[in-house]
């Protein structure tokens, strides 16, 4: 997907998700490699989903300078010799509140892995909040 629809997306999904509520943000960071599952895994969450193309570093650092409830870390790692796929949500001062993972692998190329761990993960976190007040 190129960085222009890419773009796009993060955009019309922020739009989106600030007219629906006035609540802090919640930051959703994708994998670099696979950054089509920050809006599959954005949608389930809880309350106020915003996207941040940038890096966990620099979304932590927006969320410290206020107005972020939170911020959501999605890794998919289909290059290592263990295969994972976690979801971490953070605070707006870093600390961890919750992590979701799977680390199944049937096989079938990096790419078929990391939609099978979207997917997975998907499940794990529908409906979760990702905000100080919603530490599992």
């Amino acid at each position: 997907m190129s960085k222009h629809v890419l773009s796009g997306i993060f955009a019309i999904a922020a739009t989106s998700a600030a007219a629906q509520s006035a609540t802090p943000a919640t930051l959703v960071v994708p994998d670099p490699a696979h950054t089509w599952a920050a809006a599959q895994i954005g949608s389930v969450l809880e309350g106020n989903v915003s996207y941040h193309e940038g890096s966990l570093l620099q979304a932590l650092s927006l969320a410290k300078a206020g107005g972020v409830g939170g911020v959501v870390e999605i890794r998919l790692d289909t290059s290592a010799a263990f295969e994972s796929g976690r979801v971490v949500c953070y605070s707006p001062a870093g600390r961890k509140l919750w992590e979701e993972k799977v680390m199944f692998n049937l096989g079938g190329g990096e790419e078929r892995i990391a939609r099978r761990f979207a997917d997975a993960l998907e499940k794990k976190v529908s409906g979760k909040r990702c905000s100080q007040d919603s530490g599992d």
